[in-house]
Protein backbone atom coordinates (compact mmCIF):
# COMPACT_ATOMS: atom_id res chain seq x y z
CA UNK A 1 0.00 0.00 0.00
CA UNK A 2 1.34 3.35 -0.89
CA UNK A 3 -0.24 6.42 0.53
CA UNK A 4 -0.22 9.88 -0.98
CA UNK A 5 -0.84 13.01 -1.11
CA UNK A 6 -2.17 13.90 -4.48
CA UNK A 7 -2.10 17.56 -4.25
CA UNK A 8 0.99 19.32 -2.50
CA UNK A 9 1.45 22.92 0.01
CA UNK A 10 1.30 25.43 -3.03
CA UNK A 11 -2.50 24.88 -3.47
CA UNK A 12 -2.61 24.58 0.10
CA UNK A 13 -1.17 28.28 0.55
CA UNK A 14 -3.59 29.71 -2.38
CA UNK A 15 -6.32 28.32 -0.12
CA UNK A 16 -5.45 30.44 2.42
CA UNK A 17 -4.83 33.53 0.82
CA UNK A 18 -7.48 36.23 0.79
CA UNK A 19 -8.81 35.28 -2.80
CA UNK A 20 -12.46 35.88 -4.28
CA UNK A 21 -14.34 32.35 -3.84
CA UNK A 22 -14.60 31.71 -7.39
CA UNK A 23 -10.86 32.02 -7.43
CA UNK A 24 -9.91 29.57 -5.08
CA UNK A 25 -13.10 27.41 -7.06
CA UNK A 26 -10.89 27.81 -10.28
CA UNK A 27 -8.07 26.80 -8.59
CA UNK A 28 -9.06 23.87 -6.65
CA UNK A 29 -10.47 22.28 -9.84
CA UNK A 30 -7.01 23.33 -11.99
CA UNK A 31 -5.17 21.26 -9.03
CA UNK A 32 -7.53 18.19 -8.48
CA UNK A 33 -7.31 17.64 -12.57
CA UNK A 34 -3.31 18.01 -12.03
CA UNK A 35 -3.41 15.31 -9.33
CA UNK A 36 -5.82 13.47 -11.55
CA UNK A 37 -3.16 13.16 -14.22
CA UNK A 38 0.05 12.68 -12.33
CA UNK A 39 -1.92 9.54 -10.32
CA UNK A 40 -3.52 8.29 -13.96
CA UNK A 41 0.69 8.26 -14.91
CA UNK A 42 1.82 6.64 -11.85
CA UNK A 43 -0.30 3.58 -12.40
CA UNK A 44 0.55 3.48 -16.10
CA UNK A 45 3.95 3.65 -15.86
CA UNK A 46 4.46 1.60 -12.77
CA UNK A 47 1.78 -0.89 -13.22
CA UNK A 48 0.49 -0.64 -9.62
CA UNK A 49 -3.15 -1.98 -8.88
CA UNK A 50 -5.23 1.53 -8.13
CA UNK A 51 -6.22 -0.37 -5.44
CA UNK A 52 -2.69 -0.16 -3.92
CA UNK A 53 -2.91 3.88 -3.64
CA UNK A 54 -4.24 5.45 -1.12
CA UNK A 55 -5.03 9.14 -1.63
CA UNK A 56 -4.78 10.96 1.74
CA UNK A 57 -7.10 13.73 3.12
CA UNK A 58 -4.69 16.39 3.19
CA UNK A 59 -4.60 21.00 3.35
CA UNK A 60 -7.32 20.66 0.20
CA UNK A 61 -11.31 20.06 -0.35
CA UNK A 62 -11.65 16.14 -0.40
CA UNK A 63 -14.79 16.05 -1.99
CA UNK A 64 -12.39 17.61 -4.83
CA UNK A 65 -10.74 14.50 -4.85
CA UNK A 66 -14.25 12.22 -4.69
CA UNK A 67 -14.35 12.00 -8.47
CA UNK A 68 -10.82 11.09 -9.90
CA UNK A 69 -10.68 8.31 -6.48
CA UNK A 70 -14.17 6.81 -8.16
CA UNK A 71 -12.88 7.03 -11.52
CA UNK A 72 -9.62 5.50 -11.57
CA UNK A 73 -10.55 3.59 -8.22
CA UNK A 74 -8.58 4.52 -5.60
CA UNK A 75 -7.95 3.80 -1.92
CA UNK A 76 -7.93 6.61 0.65
CA UNK A 77 -5.90 7.27 3.99
CA UNK A 78 -8.13 8.69 6.45
CA UNK A 79 -5.76 11.35 8.08
CA UNK A 80 -8.54 12.22 11.81
CA UNK A 81 -6.65 14.77 12.49
CA UNK A 82 -6.61 17.20 9.39
CA UNK A 83 -10.01 16.73 9.39
CA UNK A 84 -10.51 17.38 12.38
CA UNK A 85 -8.70 20.98 11.99
CA UNK A 86 -10.39 21.82 8.86
CA UNK A 87 -7.67 21.15 6.24
CA UNK A 88 -10.06 18.88 3.85
CA UNK A 89 -13.44 20.56 3.71
CA UNK A 90 -16.30 20.74 5.55
CA UNK A 91 -18.41 17.59 6.88
CA UNK A 92 -21.10 18.33 8.82
CA UNK A 93 -20.90 14.91 11.03
CA UNK A 94 -17.48 15.48 10.96
CA UNK A 95 -14.83 12.01 11.08
CA UNK A 96 -17.98 9.69 11.62
CA UNK A 97 -19.75 11.11 8.40
CA UNK A 98 -16.32 10.49 6.20
CA UNK A 99 -15.98 7.32 7.67
CA UNK A 100 -19.63 6.32 6.98
CA UNK A 101 -19.23 8.37 3.18
CA UNK A 102 -15.89 6.54 1.87
CA UNK A 103 -15.59 3.40 4.39
CA UNK A 104 -15.09 0.73 1.38
CA UNK A 105 -12.30 2.87 0.30
CA UNK A 106 -10.69 3.55 3.45
CA UNK A 107 -7.58 1.39 3.54
CA UNK A 108 -5.60 2.97 6.40
CA UNK A 109 -6.38 5.61 9.49
CA UNK A 110 -3.64 8.35 10.74
CA UNK A 111 -5.05 8.50 14.26
CA UNK A 112 -4.40 11.82 16.14
CA UNK A 113 -6.78 14.49 17.48
CA UNK A 114 -7.68 18.40 15.85
CA UNK A 115 -9.82 21.27 16.03
CA UNK A 116 -10.24 24.01 14.29
CA UNK A 117 -8.82 26.46 13.57
CA UNK A 118 -5.98 24.41 12.03
CA UNK A 119 -4.29 22.75 15.12
CA UNK A 120 -3.87 18.92 14.64
CA UNK A 121 -1.23 15.97 15.35
CA UNK A 122 -2.69 16.33 18.91
CA UNK A 123 -2.75 13.17 21.43
CA UNK A 124 -6.39 11.65 21.36
CA UNK A 125 -8.27 13.40 23.89
CA UNK A 126 -6.92 16.46 23.98
CA UNK A 127 -9.67 18.09 21.36
CA UNK A 128 -12.66 17.43 19.51
CA UNK A 129 -12.10 13.92 18.02
CA UNK A 130 -14.99 11.84 19.05
CA UNK A 131 -12.70 8.53 19.88
CA UNK A 132 -14.99 6.52 21.17
CA UNK A 133 -17.61 6.95 18.62
CA UNK A 134 -14.93 6.27 16.19
CA UNK A 135 -13.33 3.45 17.54
CA UNK A 136 -16.10 1.43 18.60
CA UNK A 137 -17.07 2.38 14.80
CA UNK A 138 -14.58 0.70 13.00
CA UNK A 139 -14.93 -2.32 15.55
CA UNK A 140 -18.25 -2.97 14.56
CA UNK A 141 -17.50 -2.92 10.64
CA UNK A 142 -14.20 -5.08 11.29
CA UNK A 143 -11.66 -2.54 10.04
CA UNK A 144 -8.49 -4.27 9.32
CA UNK A 145 -6.47 -1.74 7.86
CA UNK A 146 -3.43 0.05 9.59
CA UNK A 147 -3.99 2.49 12.28
CA UNK A 148 -0.69 5.08 12.44
CA UNK A 149 -0.34 7.60 15.28
CA UNK A 150 1.33 10.56 13.73
CA UNK A 151 2.67 11.62 17.12
CA UNK A 152 5.88 11.84 19.35
CA UNK A 153 6.31 8.63 21.68
CA UNK A 154 5.02 10.60 24.50
CA UNK A 155 2.38 11.22 22.74
CA UNK A 156 0.94 7.83 21.27
CA UNK A 157 1.91 6.77 25.01
CA UNK A 158 -0.82 9.38 26.33
CA UNK A 159 -3.21 8.37 23.34
CA UNK A 160 -2.29 4.60 23.94
CA UNK A 161 -3.21 5.31 28.18
CA UNK A 162 -6.28 7.26 26.53
CA UNK A 163 -8.04 4.14 24.83
CA UNK A 164 -7.16 1.74 27.60
CA UNK A 165 -9.03 4.12 30.11
CA UNK A 166 -11.70 4.82 28.10
CA UNK A 167 -12.30 2.59 25.29
CA UNK A 168 -10.69 -0.96 26.26
CA UNK A 169 -12.64 -3.25 23.80
CA UNK A 170 -10.49 -1.28 21.20
CA UNK A 171 -6.93 -2.79 22.06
Amino acid sequence: MLVIHATGTLISEFNQMDLPETGKIFLNNHFANQAKESLEEIIIQTKIAPRKLAVENVEFPFDQMEECIEELDLSICFDTGHLQAGFSGYFDGGVLEFVERYYNRIVELHLHDGKLPRIDHGPLGYFDLPVKELLNDLLERNFKGPIVFELNPEEVNESILYIKKNIPNAL
